[in-house]
């Protein structure tokens, strides 16, 4: 039995005309098997459809009776207020038109043309290019709203300026609350203006210096991932106080920028190591979640131990691992660690780890709970089996969170130190467990991957591998696909074939009957016949043709597909 690929693309057509909208989702379907067209044939149908089913693209005619693809598009754009892919697809090659659909947000115009098999394969890239494309930016958007709001409500004042001309991008309220101006009026300023020396003098000349005493950390910044320096804030009503402010660069609307995290130390309030760690995990979460938006198989490992790194330099442990369940559900297999210098992080006792040794572990792992054991001497004593596999490989405290999807605990990952007692502190702790979910979902995302793929492979295996030759026919007698034993049969390579006729490989008296045979496939007939084929080389073959007509749901024939079996 052949698995069904996952639909990955739920694609929305609109065109009046039955026909080709039908011919189109034969073969978009038919050469994209994670590709599925719904068609319809007016707006009103496309819009009630719209509103109950979850699409991720729509392909639209542009000249239609009802409502052209112009003023459909117009109504998804501003309002349904959706975003969606839109491809205007049309035999009307009017260059206003093209313009006009662009500028009310079009992804695409795609042109009709003659050859139906080369345009509807132009139009399965386009589509899912850009749903493709769509699904990413929505994905960084989210990423993006993820950091805005974590930079919104932080308790520290933070900037976001413009390295070149210093100009305030970006503030948030504790900024405001510290400078006395509104975020308005922050806006319109630029960051040596809410800047001051420890004198009063605001000469041109000294202005100048400030300027260029702050691009020069700029520079350091970008040099070194970072730079502190203590100075002076000008507050609205002219006061000033003593802060400590940090230059980090960042990326601000995909563009290079300068968050700026100013620190009031004029009471010490808050420490200037923990203002740093925060900002340095806020910053490390973004960044592996955006890595984990999009990435390819053979990237996957490289990503996970990337992320290792991160949290084991950030929370100063000696190593940090990961386990998976392994296929058979008996073990956790030890697959991916980072170490310390001098630690070592692959330990051959860990490998294969079976769940039986492992009890209490799992009890607290499944009830989604993480593991926290500051001191492994003092694990309590439901948890000896644990204990003992911990001590064996010296590891003095660990901290573990569950790696989970869908209810299922796929594994699990933890941070350990082997050369002192040392505890986490909350941040940490939420920092590995967002880890966590992130690892899972990638897993998760690689695994149903990794399935369409073989899917994918063992459909074109059997297909092409058939012993008879397979040819899909048009209405039109177009050959519109060939397996691989036709290609033997008829001595043509599938180039030759694809796009071509059977009167390629019949002589007249032959091809005459299968027009004969082919017209009575319209009407449901597909008795089995015997032919000549006649093969590139002008020699011949035996050969009998069992066909299988195809139709449409609303019954139009739209070709056939027959299997080809050699006689001699």
């Amino acid at each position: 039995m052949i698995d069904t690929p996952s639909i990955k693309y739920k694609i929305m057509y609109i065109d009046d005309e039955k026909g080709l909208l039908t011919l189109a989702k034969q073969f978009m379907e038919r050469t994209n098997p994670d590709v599925m067209i719904e068609c319809y044939y007016s707006s009103k149908q496309a819009f009630e459809a719209f509103e109950k089913g979850k699409f991720d693209g729509i392909i639209s005619d542009y000249q239609m009776p009802e409502m052209s693809g112009l003023e459909i598009l117009e109504i998804v754009r501003k309002t349904k207020k959706s975003d969606i892919p839109f491809i205007i697809f049309t035999g009307k090659g009017r260059e206003d038109v093209a313009i006009t659909a662009l500028n009310l947000g079009a992804n695409r115009y795609i042109q009709k043309g003659r050859n139906l098999k080369a345009q509807y394969a132009v139009l399965s890239r386009a589509i899912k290019k850009e749903v493709d494309h769509w699904r990413v930016q929505k994905a960084l958007h989210e990423s993006e709203e993820k950091y805005h709001e974590l930079f919104e409500q932080a308790r520290d004042p933070l900037l976001i300026i413009d390295p070149v001309d210093l100009s305030i991008l970006e503030s948030n309220k504790a900024a405001s609350d510290i400078l006395g101006y509104s975020k308005e009026e922050l806006l319109n300023l630029t960051f040596q203006e809410i800047c001051s020396t420890e004198h009063a003098d605001c000469s041109e000349e000294v202005i100048k210096k400030r300027v260029k005493t702050i691009k020069e950390r700029i520079k350091l910044a970008f040099e070194l991932g970072g730079f502190k320096y203590e100075s002076y804030n000008l507050h609205k009503d002219g006061s000033t106080a003593p802060v400590e402010i940090s230059f980090h660069r960042v990326s601000f609307l995909n563009e290079v920028a300068i968050q700026i995290v100013i620190r009031d130390i004029s009471h010490r309030i808050i420490n200037a190591e923990i203002i740093q760690k925060r900002l340095e995990l806020e910053t490390m979460i973004l960044d592996i979640t955006t890595s984990f938006v999009v990435f390819s198989p053979d990237t996957f490992d490289e990503k996970i131990n990337n992320a290792l790194q991160l949290i084991g330099e950030y929370s100063k442990s000696d190593i940090c691992y990961l386990f998976l369940k392994s296929d058979d559900g008996e073990h956790y297999n030890y697959t991916h660690a980072w170490s310390d210098r001098g630690v070592r992080a692959h330990i051959p006792q860990l490998k294969d780890l079976p769940i039986e040794a492992i009890p209490w572990w799992l009890s607290q792992l499944n009830a989604g709970k993480h593991i926290y054991i500051p001191k492994v001497s003092e694990m309590p004593e439901e948890a000896s089996s644990e204990k003992g596999i911990i001590e064996s490989v010296n590891a003095l405290s660990t901290l573990v969170v569950p790696v989970s999807a869908s209810d299922e605990l796929l594994g699990f990952l933890g941070i350990a130190n082997n050369r002192k007692v040392a505890g986490w502190v909350e941040d940490e702790i939420t920092f590995l467990n967002i880890l966590g979910v992130i690892i899972a979902e990638a897993f998760e995302k690689r695994k149903a991957d990794q399935k369409l793929i073989e899917s994918e492979a063992r459909y074109h295996l059997l297909v092409d591998n058939l012993k008879e030759g397979a040819v899909v026919i048009t209405e039109n007698l177009e050959i519109e696909y060939v397996n691989k034993s036709m290609t033997e049969i008829t001595g043509y390579s599938k180039e030759e074939l694809l796009g071509s006729y059977p009167s390629l490989y019949m002589n007249e008296e032959n091809y005459t009957q299968l027009l004969k045979k082919f017209a009575k496939r319209k009407d449901g007939k597909q008795e089995p016949y015997i032919v000549e084929i006649v093969k590139k080389d002008r020699s011949t073959n035996q050969v009998r043709i069992s066909p299988i007509s195809l139709f449409e749901k609303a019954g139009k024939f739209i070709g056939s597909i027959s299997l080809i079996e050699k006689l001699d």
